[in-house]
């Protein structure tokens, strides 16, 4: 799985996050550039970390605090309708 980064828009700011937002990350290590926000449960935002090449290098929980006023880069507005099949597979 990869994410199409190649239409951005500019930088926005928000007071609450949704998810399908995509997040500009604030350095650390390796090389997450931006998180996505994949799921809200209560007060706790999952994400998943993006690589500038949109591979997913990493994921993090955060507090819903933690993350206000985060520079909002984009959105994946079908990411929240996504439903993966899980299979069935033989024991080995």
């Amino acid at each position: 799985m990869q994410f199409d980064l190649t239409s951005l828009p500019p930088e926005t700011t928000a007071n609450e996050v949704a998810v399908g937002d995509v997040l500009q990350a604030k350095g650390g290590r390796g090389d997450t550039a931006l998180w996505v926000v994949a799921a809200i449960r209560g007060n706790s935002v999952h994400l998943l970390g993006v690589s500038r090449d949109g591979d997913i290098v990493s994921t993090a929980s955060y507090g819903m605090h933690a993350l206000r006023d985060r520079a909002v880069v984009g959105r994946c507005n079908d990411l929240e309708a996504m439903q993966l099949c899980v299979a069935a597979r033989p024991c080995l």
